[in-house]
Protein backbone atom coordinates (compact mmCIF):
# COMPACT_ATOMS: atom_id res chain seq x y z
CA UNK A 1 0.00 0.00 0.00
CA UNK A 2 1.29 3.50 -0.78
CA UNK A 3 0.33 6.61 0.76
CA UNK A 4 0.05 10.01 -0.74
CA UNK A 5 -1.42 13.44 1.10
CA UNK A 6 -3.20 13.41 4.12
CA UNK A 7 -2.32 9.76 5.12
CA UNK A 8 -4.30 8.46 2.29
CA UNK A 9 -3.72 4.65 1.81
CA UNK A 10 -3.20 3.72 -2.04
CA UNK A 11 -3.63 0.22 -3.29
CA UNK A 12 -1.04 0.90 -6.10
CA UNK A 13 0.64 3.73 -7.86
CA UNK A 14 1.64 3.82 -11.69
CA UNK A 15 4.33 4.16 -13.28
CA UNK A 16 3.59 6.35 -16.65
CA UNK A 17 5.90 6.62 -19.94
CA UNK A 18 4.36 9.81 -21.92
CA UNK A 19 5.23 9.56 -25.44
CA UNK A 20 2.94 12.00 -26.74
CA UNK A 21 3.57 15.37 -26.15
CA UNK A 22 0.71 18.01 -24.38
CA UNK A 23 -0.32 21.71 -23.21
CA UNK A 24 -0.12 22.73 -19.28
CA UNK A 25 -3.12 25.22 -18.72
CA UNK A 26 -3.80 26.82 -15.70
CA UNK A 27 -6.14 29.71 -14.21
CA UNK A 28 -4.16 32.79 -13.75
CA UNK A 29 -5.87 33.27 -10.43
CA UNK A 30 -5.31 29.95 -9.14
CA UNK A 31 -1.57 30.23 -9.91
CA UNK A 32 -1.32 33.26 -7.95
CA UNK A 33 -3.25 31.26 -5.19
CA UNK A 34 -1.05 28.30 -5.10
CA UNK A 35 2.07 30.53 -4.80
CA UNK A 36 0.73 32.05 -1.53
CA UNK A 37 -0.61 28.74 -0.39
CA UNK A 38 2.34 26.39 -1.36
CA UNK A 39 5.40 28.05 -0.67
CA UNK A 40 5.91 29.99 -3.89
CA UNK A 41 5.38 26.90 -6.11
CA UNK A 42 3.79 28.16 -9.69
CA UNK A 43 1.53 25.95 -11.44
CA UNK A 44 3.89 26.86 -14.64
CA UNK A 45 6.87 25.18 -13.47
CA UNK A 46 5.18 21.72 -12.84
CA UNK A 47 5.79 20.54 -16.68
CA UNK A 48 9.22 18.78 -15.77
CA UNK A 49 7.33 16.51 -13.15
CA UNK A 50 5.53 14.73 -16.43
CA UNK A 51 8.85 13.93 -17.74
CA UNK A 52 10.24 12.46 -14.19
CA UNK A 53 11.15 9.37 -15.49
CA UNK A 54 10.72 7.95 -11.97
CA UNK A 55 7.90 9.95 -11.32
CA UNK A 56 4.26 7.89 -9.41
CA UNK A 57 0.68 8.54 -10.89
CA UNK A 58 -2.21 7.90 -9.39
CA UNK A 59 -5.96 8.48 -10.07
CA UNK A 60 -7.41 10.84 -7.11
CA UNK A 61 -10.87 9.34 -6.92
CA UNK A 62 -12.26 11.85 -3.81
CA UNK A 63 -13.41 13.95 -6.91
CA UNK A 64 -16.64 14.18 -9.05
CA UNK A 65 -14.35 14.83 -12.43
CA UNK A 66 -11.62 12.42 -13.00
CA UNK A 67 -8.25 13.78 -11.62
CA UNK A 68 -4.54 12.47 -11.40
CA UNK A 69 -2.02 13.22 -9.09
CA UNK A 70 1.59 12.48 -10.18
CA UNK A 71 5.04 13.04 -7.96
CA UNK A 72 7.93 13.89 -9.61
CA UNK A 73 11.10 15.91 -9.80
CA UNK A 74 10.70 19.58 -11.30
CA UNK A 75 12.86 21.86 -12.96
CA UNK A 76 14.78 23.18 -9.76
CA UNK A 77 15.36 19.37 -8.74
CA UNK A 78 12.06 20.04 -6.36
CA UNK A 79 9.86 16.68 -5.52
CA UNK A 80 6.33 18.29 -6.54
CA UNK A 81 3.13 16.42 -6.37
CA UNK A 82 0.83 17.63 -8.69
CA UNK A 83 -3.11 17.49 -9.21
CA UNK A 84 -4.29 17.66 -12.63
CA UNK A 85 -6.85 16.52 -15.20
CA UNK A 86 -7.04 16.07 -18.63
CA UNK A 87 -9.52 18.47 -21.05
CA UNK A 88 -8.37 16.20 -23.78
CA UNK A 89 -5.50 14.34 -25.20
CA UNK A 90 -3.74 17.35 -26.04
CA UNK A 91 -4.26 19.60 -22.85
CA UNK A 92 -3.53 18.80 -19.29
CA UNK A 93 -4.96 21.18 -17.06
CA UNK A 94 -2.93 21.70 -13.45
CA UNK A 95 -5.21 21.81 -10.39
CA UNK A 96 -2.53 22.29 -8.26
CA UNK A 97 0.86 21.69 -7.35
CA UNK A 98 3.19 21.03 -4.06
CA UNK A 99 6.05 20.14 -2.19
CA UNK A 100 6.19 16.50 -1.67
CA UNK A 101 5.78 15.84 1.88
CA UNK A 102 8.66 14.07 4.21
CA UNK A 103 6.98 10.59 3.62
CA UNK A 104 5.85 11.12 -0.19
CA UNK A 105 9.53 12.22 -0.51
CA UNK A 106 10.43 8.65 1.20
CA UNK A 107 7.63 6.71 -0.80
CA UNK A 108 9.03 8.51 -4.23
CA UNK A 109 13.11 6.87 -3.24
CA UNK A 110 11.47 3.74 -2.28
CA UNK A 111 9.60 3.36 -5.59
Amino acid sequence: MATIGRGRLLPYTYKVCIIKSFEIQYHKAKNAANKLKHQGISLAETEPVFHDEHALTLQDEDHDEQRWITMGLDGKGRLLVVAYTYRDPNFVRIISARLASKAERRQYLEA
